[in-house]
């Protein structure tokens, strides 16, 4: 009997510990994680690999840009024509909630849209990666210029 009282208790903190192996447990890890992803999605982007950028992209994925709303398709094509030279990434303020994770920052960047310059400026993006049976996944983006 203890020993079946025994194997039930390591049973049941077994299970609760695999069942929260995937999540941060600190914030530092958390912040990490939300960077790490940010960080990834902007070397595929400057790549212009948008064959790796599709699989990063989880269904229903939206963005939004000074033009108006992408969704996959229309981005993967925004990521076909963009150009980005050198870019710089900061300020990062890294949340989540359940199985999201949602990351604000500044970039700086200078970058070519549809063979068209765009002057390089700093500006703010929002990132929303959500966590799924392949892993965490690109659900939606921001690109919001500040206010002068």
């Amino acid at each position: 009997m203890k020993k079946s009282i025994a194997m039930l208790g390591l049973i049941i903190v077994f299970v609760a510990f695999a069942s929260n192996a995937d999540k941060p447990k600190t914030n530092i890890e958390l912040e990490s994680l939300g960077e790490k992803l940010v960080v990834n999605l902007w070397e595929v982007l400057a790549k212009g690999d948008v064959e790796t950028a599709e699989k990063m992209m989880a269904e229903g994925f939206q963005s939004v840009h000074k033009d108006g709303t992408r969704n996959i398709k229309e981005e993967l094509s925004l990521i076909k024509g963009l150009d980005l030279s050198e870019y710089q990434l900061g300020d990062f303020l890294v949340t989540n909630n359940g199985p999201t994770i949602l990351v604000t920052y500044n970039v700086t960047v200078s970058e070519i849209i549809n063979t068209k310059r765009v002057p390089k400026n700093e500006s703010m993006r929002m990132t929303v990666f959500v966590k799924t049976d392949n892993g965490w996944k690109w659900f939606a983006h921001a690109n919001v210029n500040p206010l002068k």
